[in-house]
């Protein structure tokens, strides 16, 4: 299986961080990383996700 960050997904990903990251440096550092190894992790467990909306794609499901 391949991981890729899409240009959009990684500004995304950045903007997400910054803003939790204004109220709660130590959460947002916290979030990022959960929310980063749970994608990698696709690689080694790609059933792990559910079905995406496109075909051949998983959708990462996180607990809150």
């Amino acid at each position: 299986m391949e991981l890729r960050w899409s240009p959009r997904a990684a500004e995304d990903l950045e903007r997400i961080f910054e803003r939790i990251r204004k109220d709660n440096p130590t959460a947002a550092r916290e979030f990022i990383k959960t929310l980063y190894s749970g994608c990698t992790a696709l690689k080694a467990f790609p059933n792990r996700g559910r079905a995406g909306r496109m075909k051949g794609r998983r959708e990462l499901v996180l607990p809150p």
